[in-house]
């Protein structure tokens, strides 16, 4: 994945951990992991597969479905799959 890519991946974590009014650390326990791993993703790191797609549920459970597009964008690209083939099932609609 490119640096472009993760731009938009940095900031959709973060702008969802406010949403909910989490710290990196509430954002961290809600997800089932350590509040390190949440600091790397803001820091650019990805994710795994579980955790985006708990980042897109807890995207789509706000109504942000461009912030779910974004969380499992890199999910499409590890399965080859369309982004429009995900969304319906991991966003709750279709694109």
């Amino acid at each position: 994945m490119s640096m472009n890519d993760l731009v938009p991946m940095v900031g959709a974590i973060r702008e969802l951990r406010e949403m909910y009014q989490l710290s990196q650390s509430g954002l961290a326990k809600h997800l089932g992991i350590d509040r390190l791993s949440v600091y790397r993703y803001e820091a650019g790191h990805v994710p795994k597969m579980q955790i985006l797609r708990r980042l897109a549920g807890m995207a789509a459970d706000k109504g942000r479905f461009d912030l779910c597009r974004t969380f499992i964008y890199p999910i499409s690209k590890e399965l080859e799959t369309p982004v429009a083939a995900l969304q319906p099932v991991l966003c709750g609609r279709a694109a």
